[in-house]
């Protein structure tokens, strides 16, 4: 694979181009650059009136890009290149915008012969319908008015449809007709969403509502999920009488209430890190420790060390406020206990760091090498790339200065330098530089 950076000029005004490369050839056409100045002069001279050059070769994407971002801001400065950045006016921006309005209203028009109303768009995502109902303008998505609109021409505000709702007259007999059908209709996800049945399908929305009415404080898709398994009542925990909570994120209830659901959940990736323990320690081992009301999964009270397993499903947002593991860790903190917070999708991608990472806080390791007898080089790219993604839990970070320990000239320790973060909204001053 090749990556490069190359330059086209001009033999007529001597203007430049340049792009990058990326390939599993040298020879690469011109004619698919996306620079549409250098096109339009492209064929306007011809092919052989254009000289290309490879400015410089990279041994990987990363390097690659950027050098060009570095090299791109020279030429954006540069009138005599065909990246020069033009900057339009606001009226040019405004006209442009104006102009691709024009044209979709006129192919809405076309479309739908029958629409008689006035429409505009707001931005690239919304009409605003003047005047559509008595409730004043109707704002709805682009994609929604399509849709919507080509099945039946008939569209509702979020007022008429409540209005029109309300009025729907529902026996006993039409609502197990509407569970029936309901069953040949959720055959997407998105048929699952409010939006979407009470827009399409009012009056399978109105049942849904009236079958669950005795339950005052649940979400529309447990009145869904109730509705469609013919059941007016929450299911309840198989190991006890106490009713069980909705998933969110699956949309269905779970098997059991929120005192035995850890007993029967514990996961067998929990139990790995456990075991892996037990055979590290010959010690007292404590699961589910209680502290501060608190639960950890995994005590170690010789060691004054915890360690929490975090599932991604149930230690998501959708579980889990954002500051349950804070408080977790300030719980340990105040007693003089250490956390060690390990994440499912790390242990499943980096077990073996995570292994190295328990071992040296619970001062098990089988190698100790001590700083003395270590010396200090600066590393290339390739080096601090490789050693990160092999050790570091976090991977490879690009950095401006990076120093490595060595011990009988075999790398066994890294830190790196960086500039602070643009993102963070931070500025490093001349030769200032940050741990990474």
């Amino acid at each position: 694979m090749y990556y490069l950076i190359y330059k086209i000029t001009n033999k007529i005004n001597n203007k430049e181009l340049i792009g990058r490369h990326i390939g599993n050839s040298l020879n690469f056409k011109i004619t698919k650059s996306s620079n549409k100045f250098f096109l339009e002069d492209l064929k306007k001279y011809g092919y052989n009136f254009f000289k290309k050059e490879i400015l410089k070769k990279f041994e990987d994407k990363i390097s690659l890009n950027i050098y060009f971002n570095k090299l791109k801001l020279t030429y954006k400065n540069s009138v005599n290149s065909y990246n020069y950045n033009y900057k339009l006016s606001e009226k040019g921006i405004k006209n442009i915008i104006e102009g691709k309005n024009k044209k979709r209203i006129k192919r809405l028009k076309e479309k739908y012969k029958d629409f008689n109303k006035t429409i505009n768009i707001l931005d690239n995502h919304k009409y605003i319908i003047k005047k559509y109902c008595k409730h004043g303008d109707l704002i709805i998505s682009i994609d929604k008015f399509n849709k919507k609109y080509s099945i039946d021409n008939k569209l509702y505000c979020e007022k008429c449809i409540n209005e029109f709702i309300e009025k729907i007259n529902l026996t006993n007999e039409i609502i197990k007709e509407k569970q029936i059908k309901l069953s040949f209709l959720l055959n997407h996800p998105k048929h699952h969403e409010e939006y979407y049945i009470k827009f399409y399908y009012p009056d399978i929305y109105k049942s849904i509502l009236i079958y669950s009415n005795h339950h005052k404080n649940i979400n529309f898709n447990e009145r869904l999920f109730l509705f469609k398994n013919n059941s007016q009542h929450k299911p309840k925990c198989l190991c006890c009488e106490k009713e069980v909570d909705f998933c969110k994120t699956k949309k269905f209830y779970n098997t059991y209430c929120q005192e035995h659901i850890k007993i029967h959940h514990t996961s067998n990736k929990e139990k790995e890190v456990l075991d892996f323990i037990k055979s590290s320690l010959n010690t007292s081992i404590k699961s589910n420790f209680l502290i501060e009301n608190k639960e950890l999964d995994i005590y170690i009270p010789d060691k004054k060390i915890a360690i929490e397993f975090n599932e991604l499903y149930w230690h998501s947002d959708d579980f889990k406020n954002k500051e349950y593991h804070y408080n977790k860790w300030k719980s340990c903190y105040d007693k003089d206990i250490k956390l060690i917070t390990i994440w499912e999708d790390d242990w499943d991608l980096k077990k073996d760091i995570i292994k190295s990472v328990i071992k040296s806080k619970l001062n098990v390791l089988e190698n100790k090498i001590y700083a003395r007898k270590c010396i200090t080089k600066e590393l290339l790219y390739n080096q601090t790339k490789k050693f990160l993604e092999l050790n570091h839990l976090q991977g490879f970070v690009i950095s401006n200065i990076n120093l490595g320990l060595f011990y009988n000239d075999e790398l066994v320790s890294l830190m790196t330098f960086g500039k602070k973060r643009n993102i963070l909204k931070q500025k490093s001053k001349e030769n200032e530089y940050v741990i990474n």
